[in-house]
């Protein structure tokens, strides 16, 4: 049984011996250049992924604009079929036109309440 114990005493072994004294010590000046340069590559690696994110969110709005003027011209065609099937009427226009001082000016009709009775319009063509 004690051979498949990992916690047992035989499969521990030694602790590791940690050398203290290195054959390389690290002066400060390296000590700084390797900070910095770490920080470089922590940094460049968040901007990477900053750029990605980026990149993803521009793309998801991208296609969502892209929908949304699908649907703006769709309403577009629609309002043009509409404006179109009425042609007809806007042949009577010219009809509803008189003619002053040799100008076509379009009827105004205008709504000015009679003095004595405010409930009463009195109506003005111009």
């Amino acid at each position: 049984m004690s051979q498949n114990n990992i916690n047992s005493d035989e499969n521990l072994g030694e602790p590791a011996r940690i050398n203290h004294e290195c054959d390389h010590e690290i002066n400060e000046k390296e000590f700084r250049l390797t900070q910095v340069s770490f920080q470089f590559a922590f940094k460049k690696w968040i901007l990477l992924i900053n750029i990605l994110l980026f990149q993803e969110v521009l793309e998801k709005y991208h296609n969502e604009m892209k929908e949304s003027l699908k649907k703006l011209n769709d309403k577009i065609d629609n309002c043009t079929k509409a404006v179109e099937d009425l042609s007809d009427l806007t042949k009577k226009i010219p009809q509803w036109l008189i003619k002053l001082k040799n100008e076509k000016v379009p009827r105004v009709f205008v709504m000015i309440p009679d003095q004595k009775d405010w409930k009463k319009p009195a109506y003005v063509i111009y």
